[in-house]
């Protein structure tokens, strides 16, 4: 067996696995990253992208059907998950990071085995070896009538009829996306807390309005309690009782932050990766990033988490972790996004929000903002009365996730709205009405 000695070994070559192993190479230490199957995003993300934008083709030329955007969108997605790993494992490598493929498990404090012989002796760990999708009561999804997100683009066709299960930003986009199919229904199943609910309302609602007009079914309000992959159905049980069934159910209930037992956590000496504020676990020299410390809610926190880890792991300074600081984002129609403390957190609070609609803006004037039901645009700021400091924002339509990013900027800059009113730029642009509600 060869021995490999680092400085920093990293687990997991997904989004927050390659985050940290780059970050930890600029402080000037050796890095190792370990990863089973394929570097990259999460299929998933990719494909959902994949299939958004080809479903855009089609409806400019007229119509999108299942039939062609699936095959055209399964095509793309082969294509682009191969150039994505090539350009990725290239800037590794010019990192300095050095690429182990196999599954990882720790056998000691200091030490992990790699599947194929070799063993890592490391100072410091990252884990971000990722996460499953949470299971439900019943059948395992089978690639076939139960997917999981990550299954879903492997079916060969779509079936006329889908149900997704799944309120979150997931199942928001997947159900966006199929329901501007002409030839395909949708029924979208969610608990008690509905539609997105760590988002505004006022978010959530707009995308419901859009939804509910295209046709699809939204069932909230019961508790999922049984799934069942039958012949040629799939079956999905409510609370109570109630139940829909399909050719194709999507399981899109977020994922499972119980690491594997495979990957030796015992022999760390730890039972769990909880982590602090620089998102270390209980052993100050082991690190964790992304799904599976169970609060990571986009490849956007993943690719934070996995920066500020690696970091850390290689010996420098970080500022605490703030997940409010980082955009979610659900790429629909209309677009979605939010950044720092949303409504809720907000009451009681001496605040000034600033709104404007989109369309008064230029920007949105040119990109049919107003001119349907998919096409609404506002955006609202809010900063604290007294010190003018921005607390957060929230926004739909085109360029919504281009507000929330500035904002972001913002949020960890300690911009005050005088600072942001004095920035011009962007017109026609996405940034025109944030500006313009500002002055």
């Amino acid at each position: 067996m060869s021995t490999i000695e680092t400085d920093v070994v990293v687990v997991g070559g997904g989004t927050a696995g390659i985050a940290a192993a780059r970050a930890a190479t600029k402080g000037d230490v050796m890095v190792v990253l370990v990863e089973a199957a394929r570097f990259g995003e999460p299929r998933a993300l990719l494909g959902w992208r994949v299939l958004e934008r080809t479903v855009g083709r089609h409806l400019a030329r007229g119509e999108a059907k299942r039939a062609p955007v699936w095959d055209e969108a399964r095509a793309e997605l082969a294509r682009l998950a191969a150039l994505r790993e090539e350009r990725l494992e290239l800037r590794l490598a010019d990192a300095g990071v050095e690429a182990l493929r196999g599954r990882a498990r720790f056998t000691s404090p200091r030490s992990l085995e790699v599947e194929g012989g070799a063993e890592v002796r490391f100072d410091h760990a990252v884990i971000a070896a990722g996460a499953g999708a949470a299971p439900l009561d019943g059948d395992a999804p089978d690639g076939r009538r139960l997917a999981t997100p990550e299954q879903l683009l492997d079916l060969p066709a779509l079936p006329p009829e889908v149900i997704v299960v799944g309120g979150g930003a997931a199942g928001a986009e997947l159900v966006d996306a199929l329901a501007q199919l002409a030839d395909v229904e949708v029924t979208w199943i969610m608990d008690e807390l509905g539609i997105l609910p760590s988002f505004d309302r006022e978010l959530a609602e707009a995308l419901a309005d859009v939804l509910l007009g295209r046709g699809v079914k939204l069932v909230h309000g019961k508790r999922v309690t049984h799934v069942t992959a039958e012949a040629h159905r799939a079956v999905v049980r409510l609370d109570g009782g109630h139940g829909y069934d399909g050719p194709l159910a999507v399981i899109c209930a977020g994922r499972r932050a119980p690491p594997p037992s495979s990957l030796g956590l015992d022999a760390l000496g730890l039972d769990a990766l909880d982590v602090d504020e620089r998102l270390a676990t209980r052993l100050e020299h082991v690190f964790a990033a992304g799904e599976i410390t169970g609060h990571c809610p986009s490849a956007a926190h993943a690719e934070a988490m996995g920066r500020l880890a690696g970091r850390a792991a290689a010996g420098r300074e970080v500022r605490p972790w703030d997940p409010r600081q980082i955009p979610e984002i659900v790429r629909s129609h209309p677009q979605l996004a939010q950044v720092g403390m949303t409504p809720d957190l907000l009451a009681g609070r001496e605040v000034v929000i600033y709104t404007a609609r989109t369309e008064e803006a230029l920007g949105g004037l040119l990109e049919g903002v107003g001119e349907g039901a998919d096409r609404k645009g506002f955006v609202r700021l809010a900063c604290d009365s007294s010190t003018g400091q921005v607390l957060g924002l929230s926004a739909a339509g085109p360029g919504a996730a281009t507000m929330a990013s500035s904002a972001a900027i913002a949020l960890r800059l300690g911009a005050t709205d005088e600072a942001l009113a004095d920035v011009f730029g962007d017109v026609p642009g996405a940034l025109g009405a944030l500006f313009a509600a500002l002055r």
